[in-house]
């Protein structure tokens, strides 16, 4: 169970100052980098995201391929940047969700369950997108 701070009971919220030194020379980075990536790391831990990063792979090797035109490299690249964020979110929201209740709970499912179908909606996005992109190419290729 979480403690009013948001932190599980036992585990000991650190203090701004412990914050503000943990930050290092990021904190003088508008952006802090250094805040951001071990979460982007932390999320290619999850099996599903390795798989769409896998996917990105294969796409990119492709768009090489086929000589994709520049702008068609930024919708690819908008495309699969939308799927990763979703992933990220649907990761977070899922580790939240844990962390509020260990408990079977209908409200819990229903965040879960939106979060993923958010998740396969962008998929679903993503795989038209290549599709109309890459597609044309391919079709090309092979008259």
């Amino acid at each position: 169970m979480a403690t009013a701070g948001g932190a599980p009971e036992g585990v000991p919220l650190p203090s701004p100052q412990e914050i503000r030194e943990s930050r290092g020379a990021c904190a003088a980075s508008s952006f802090q980098l250094c805040q951001c990536l071990p979460g982007v790391g932390k999320g290619t831990k999850e099996q599903n995201l390795r798989i769409h990063l896998g996917i990105t792979v294969a796409v990119v090797a492709v768009g090489l391929v086929l000589h994709v035109a520049p702008w068609e490299w930024a919708l690819l690249a908008l495309t699969i940047g939308f799927v990763v964020a979703m992933e990220l979110i649907n990761t977070a929201l899922e580790a939240a969700v844990d962390l509020a209740t260990q408990e079977l709970h209908s409200l819990a499912k229903l965040a879960k369950d939106v979060s993923a179908g958010a998740v396969l909606v962008a998929s679903l996005a993503a795989v038209a997108t290549g599709l109309l992109i890459l597609g044309p190419h391919l079709l090309a290729r092979l008259r």
